[in-house]
């Protein structure tokens, strides 16, 4: 209920003949048949104007829905200047239309507050026909909902984990960059390797525009990075590399065909258990030697995707460093 003392008297026409937004949306909806209009609170105001018009006209009215507007985490509008709005943008950064439409539906909404959910469903994860079933507008908050871009991150890293790696493969691609010209060995530009390599950070991967970064170490033909990396806490980079030349020696000893994540590092976990040797002493400097890199994953999925020639080259080469 509006009190007609505050509401203006609405120019429809303008002296140029042009009408206005408020006279030309109600006549356009009407010719379209619209039967809902859902639109942000914001537009309360003109909701009296609006329904004045319908009736000025002897039209029937559609129903208008206002929902809460999403915010940012500053609790301002969403604005460009303030971040993507747009969800083209999204889209080039890597995320998947399946995270974005999951993230979205629940900006004030939640399925446990629908009846038709079950009662079972507790999750968040909800899928494009779960989405039909269970919403309803009526069930919707009115307090407003935040975009809050680390859960966005969250569900597009889910999404991406339950992917099959041939999809996931034809989707990285194009967000690999300049990783290819990294390399001049041929097996590392094969479509085998690459899928290993984009396979391996599957589970650390939120949004597919990271994959070139993460993956860069496997296309270099020489790793380039500061030889304290090699340094595991108080060791010295005598102990480093004496450590490091075990390793180089076991896994010199490993046949192409146990060249195997498992079989590599059931038998050098062994090793170093029956010997009562430190893991990290010996584990830290390979994982360094292999990727060259801070954080990565562990040193056998590195070497398993890199092959035997190439990770003895590359802890060769650190071995020199020290």
């Amino acid at each position: 209920k509006f009190k007609a003392v505050d509401l203006e008297d609405q120019i429809l026409i303008k002296s140029d003949g042009i009408p206005t937004y408020h006279f030309a949306s109600v006549v356009d909806d009407h010719l379209m048949e619209i039967s809902h209009v859902l639109r942000g609170d914001e537009w309360i105001p003109s909701f009296p104007k609006n329904i004045l018009l319908y009736q000025a006209f002897g039209w029937e009215a559609p129903k208008f829905i206002h929902l809460t507007l999403t915010l940012n985490k500053e609790g301002g509008k969403l604005s460009k200047r303030q971040g993507d709005v747009a969800v083209e943008d999204y889209k080039n950064k890597g995320y998947l239309p399946e995270a974005l439409l999951n993230f979205c539906a629940l900006l004030g909404w939640h399925p446990s507050a629908s009846a038709k959910a079950p009662k079972e469903k507790t999750d968040e994860i909800l899928s494009l026909d779960q989405m039909i079933e269970y919403f309803d507008y009526k069930d919707m908050g009115t307090s407003p909902a935040v975009f809050d871009v680390e859960k966005l991150d969250y569900f597009n890293g889910y999404y991406i984990r339950q992917m099959s790696l041939e999809k996931l493969f034809k989707l990285c691609l194009p967000f690999m960059g300049d990783n290819f010209k990294l390399t001049k060995d041929p097996r590392k530009q094969s479509d085998d390797y690459i899928k290993k390599a984009i396979g391996l950070e599957q589970e650390r991967l939120k949004k597919l525009s990271e994959i070139g970064e993460l993956t860069k170490f496997f296309f270099m033909d020489e790793l380039i990075y500061d030889k304290q990396l090699l340094i595991w806490k108080k060791l010295d980079d005598r102990q480093v590399k004496e450590n490091l030349q075990v390793i180089y020696d076991l896994l010199e000893k490993v046949s192409d065909s146990d060249w195997l994540k498992e079989i590599m590092e059931k038998d050098i976990i062994d090793y170093l258990k029956a010997r009562e040797l430190k893991l990290g002493d010996y584990l830290w400097p390979a994982r360094v030697a292999l990727t060259g890199l801070n954080a990565s994953p562990g040193p056998f999925e590195v070497a398993g995707v890199l092959g035997k020639e190439e990770s003895l080259k590359r802890i060769n080469s650190a071995l020199k460093k020290l």
